[in-house]
Parts: structure tokens; C-alpha cells; sequence
């Protein structure tokens, strides 16, 4: 090709998306480090799957469908492998859950390359934005209930979408059914995701009556997710599982911790360099939604503030109730999936900003196609290096990651040597390399903390103690 040859808008964009494909090797690589701990050992291998179920039900939760998947861990069957290859899988159905959201919102009214382009863009900054990493993609039990819960949530979103535009799959009735389904299991996941539910089904259904057109079907999709939402709030198992927080159901407490995490998370999300980087190339995006698309266009419409104020809500909703139920944040798996809808509705809230005076189209004659592939360059450099892939990346450069798989895998062989051998008590060396990107919890030292004795009573052993030698390496 001559030097003066033009390369085709088509190249270029293939070329972006090969690029972009780089930011996620440091996730994909995690996923082949990823090691069970604490909570995956709480299960009972002996006992039925579906006495399983019922046991959680009604001894620990409601959470139908979180439930189920948990006791679908392949860490039960003794496999490492397919616990890894869960989180691996996990990774592909994030894109997959999104491309069906987002061509169900717009049809075929962006060019397929760049679909995927904003596709894979939402996933890597979902994944680099994410408050707990560890828990939102190798950590199976935090995975299965907050993320994997995301995801059935896009093909629900999606599918309603495409049920108002009379896009059916199959037909209106299986349509509907399928609608129903997926409504049922997103609602099962955990409480938050319940809550946002509740409140995006009451959102959805005063709209439709303020447009005076047709709510019925919005009125019993309301009507069913507050029965999923029952049947969670009033199992059994929920009040066996408060008893075990001291300081919960605090009101003023619970009110005055939410209000102060509230700014914390917002303002380090808004302020995340690539997010701010995306925020400025979805103008051209915005431009073009306007113009080809009647529900963007629609969607143009909605004040600023309103979106703006969604974004706090999303927040409130998935903050307040851990500190409700438990009396503490504890762990971000709540945020996580707040992070989750905290990046679609953003860009929701930009594109009603830039539908207001023409600004999407202002920005857009700023952006010449030179700028626009040098910020896309930007962006993705600054996705590989910052958030949760440059710690990532870091880690396993560093051989972190590595030293801590050689630990976890050196514990496996003391256990199995131990079985075989009928010794019943096992001492194990506490963890020397804890990186952040793949830890969650470690035993504890001595023989009687509840991770210690679950994963014990896993391996058929009566005690793994664990020594109290102090870590230098992590101070």
C-alpha cells in the first residue's frame, strides 16, 4: 500500500477494536489463578441439590435464583478447572448480555463494528470500575450472585424493549413468557438488584400512564416483580441470616453511612479518566442515536436531571441496604452491581445532556476523525494502565499472582497428602501473597474461625489450623 494511500474508516475501526481486545488479556489471565475460599466451602456436598435449595431458603436466604447457581459451583465436584472456567465464561456473557441490550434500544442503526467497539468499551470500563474485582468475576459465590445477576438482567431489560416494539421472538405469547421468566430470575439474584427492579418497574409504569398510552402490560410486570420481590423478603431464611448482624435495622445509622459512601463512589467514578474520555467520543454516537433511532431520539427528550438524579438513586439503592441489613458496607459486592447500572444510565444521562441545543452535533464538528482515533487511543491506553487492569497487569508482571497460586496449590497437596495418610488435622502456612485482584479472604489463624472449619468439614478433615506467622510482605 502506497504511503499516501488512505486507510478505510472500516480498517481503522477493526484495527480500535484489535486494540481494545488488549485491555481485557489481564482478566482473562486472572481467570486462570483463581482459587475457592470461605464461602465456597459452605455448601453441603452430601447433601441433594434440591435439599440444598430448601436449606438455603429457608435457613439462610431468599435468593431463589442466587441459590440455585451457588449450589451449581463447580467446586462442589472437587473441579478448579470449571471454577476458573466459570469466571472465563462469566467474562464472555457480560459483552454478550450488552450487545442484546443495546441492539434491542437501537436495531441496526449503527454500523455492526462500532456495536461491538461500545460493547466491549462497557465491559472494560464495568470491569476496570468495579469496587471489588475479586468478587465480581473470580470469586464464584460473589460472581454468581451480583454480576451473573447483571447479565440475566440486560436479556430481561433487552427483551422487554424488544416486546414494546413488537420484536418477537417466536411470537407475542412466548415473547411474554420469556419475559416473565427472565423477570423472575433477575429478580432472585440478591436484594438490591430486587430494589432497583421495584423501582425501575414503578418508573416504567407512571411513565406510561403520563403518556396516557397503553399500561397493562407495565402495570402487571410491576404487579409480578413485587410478588418475585415477596416471595425474597418473606422466605425463612432472611431472618435467620439478620440474626447474625448485632448492629442492623439501625435507621439513623443506616441513613447518615449512605449519605456519606454516596459522594464517595460517585465522584471517584465520574471522575475515572477513560470514563471521562468515553463520555467525550459518545458524542458523535449521540449525533448519530438522534437522528436514526425514534427510542434514543425519545429518549433525547428526558431532562438532564432527571438521569442525573437516577445515577444518586442507583446509589442509595444499592448502599443503604447492606448497611441496613448488616450494619456495615463489609463487602462491595453491592456496588459492584451499582457500578454495573451506574455506567449505562451515565451514558444515558449524557445523551439526553447532548440532545439539548444541539450540542451532540457541536462536539461532533470538534471531533475530526483524527481526534477521535487519537482519544480512542488514549482511552484504551488509559483502560489497560488504570483501574482494576493496571492492578491487574501489575500483579501478575510482578509475579504476585503467580506466588499465589503456588501457595494455594501447596496447601491442596498438604490436604491431600493428609487424606490419604487419615490425618484429621492439617496446619496450613497463612498466605504470604495476597494480591488484591484474585484474594478475598484467607483462613484465619488457629482452628476454630467458620472459614477454617467449613473448608475443613470440606475435605473430610476434623481441623485446618491455620499458623499466626505475621506477613511482612503485605504491611
Amino acid at each position: 500500500m502506497r504511503l499516501n494511500e488512505k486507510i478505510s474508516p472500516s480498517k481503522i475501526s477493526g484495527l480500535l477494536l484489535l486494540a481494545l481486545f488488549i485491555v481485557f488479556i489481564p482478566y482473562i489471565a486472572l481467570c486462570f489463578y483463581a482459587h475457592p475460599i470461605a464461602d465456597d466451602y459452605t455448601y453441603n456436598q452430601s447433601s441433594s441439590f434440591w435439599n440444598g435449595q430448601m436449606q438455603l431458603f429457608l435457613h439462610w436466604n431468599g435468593r431463589y435464583t442466587a441459590n440455585f447457581m451457588i449450589m451449581a459451583n463447580p467446586i462442589l465436584s472437587h473441579s478448579l478447572t470449571g471454577y476458573r472456567f466459570a469466571a472465563l465464561l462469566l467474562l464472555g456473557f457480560i459483552p454478550i448480555s450488552i450487545y442484546y441490550l443495546i441492539t434491542s434500544l437501537v436495531d441496526s442503526v449503527i454500523a455492526p463494528l462500532t456495536t461491538l467497539f461500545i460493547v466491549l468499551l462497557l465491559e472494560a470500563l464495568i470491569l476496570s470500575m468495579l469496587p471489588s474485582l475479586p468478587e465480581g468475576i473470580y470469586w464464584y459465590p460473589g460472581s454468581m450472585t451480583y454480576m451473573f445477576g447483571c447479565i440475566v438482567a440486560m436479556f430481561y431489560i433487552g427483551s422487554l424493549i424488544r416486546y414494546y416494539k413488537q420484536i418477537f421472538i417466536i411470537n407475542r405469547n412466548i415473547h411474554f413468557s420469556l419475559c416473565v421468566f427472565l423477570l423472575a430470575l433477575s429478580v432472585g439474584f440478591n436484594e438490591v438488584q430486587m430494589i432497583l427492579f421495584v423501582f425501575g418497574h414503578v418508573l416504567l409504569w407512571v411513565n406510561i400512564k403520563r403518556e396516557k398510552r397503553p399500561e397493562s402490560t407495565a402495570l402487571f410486570m410491576l404487579i409480578l416483580c413485587i410478588l418475585f420481590s415477596l416471595i425474597m423478603f418473606f422466605s425463612p431464611g432472611n431472618s435467620g441470616r439478620s440474626s447474625c448482624f448485632s448492629t442492623n435495622h439501625q435507621l439513623v445509622k443506616s441513613l447518615f453511612m449512605t449519605c456519606l459512601q454516596m459522594p464517595r463512589f460517585f465522584f471517584s467514578w465520574v471522575s475515572y479518566a477513560p470514563l471521562l474520555i468515553a463520555s467525550i467520543l459518545f458524542a458523535p454516537i449521540s449525533f448519530k442515536l438522534s437522528k436514526r433511532s425514534f427510542l434514543f431520539k425519545r429518549m433525547g427528550e428526558f431532562k438532564p436531571l432527571f438521569l442525573f438524579s437516577l445515577l444518586w438513586v442507583i446509589l442509595f439503592l444499592c448502599i443503604f441496604p447492606a448497611y441496613w441489613s448488616t450494619g456495615i458496607l463489609g463487602q462491595h459486592r453491592t456496588l459492584n452491581t451499582a457500578c454495573f447500572y451506574f455506567i449505562l444510565v451515565w451514558f444515558l444521562f449524557l445523551h439526553a445532556v447532548y440532545s439539548k441545543n444541539n450540542m451532540a452535533e457541536k462536539v461532533t464538528i470538534v471531533l475530526k476523525s483524527k481526534v477521535q482515533i487519537s482519544l480512542t487511543l488514549l482511552l484504551i491506553g488509559t483502560l489497560l494502565f488504570s483501574g482494576n487492569s493496571g492492578n491487574a497487569l501489575m500483579e501478575l508482571t510482578t509475579g504476585k499472582i503467580a506466588a499465589f497460586d503456588e501457595e494455594m496449590n501447596n496447601r491442596y497437596r498438604i490436604i491431600y497428602e493428609a487424606q490419604k495418610s487419615g490425618v484429621k488435622t492439617v496446619t496450613l502456612q497463612a498466605l504470604q501473597n495476597k494480591p488484591t485482584s484474585l484474594f478475598v479472604l484467607d483462613l484465619q489463624p488457629g482452628c476454630n474461625h467458620w472459614i477454617n472449619q467449613q473448608e475443613a468439614q470440606f475435605y473430610g478433615l476434623e481441623k485446618i489450623c491455620c499458623d499466626s506467622i505475621i506477613n511482612t510482605k503485605d504491611r
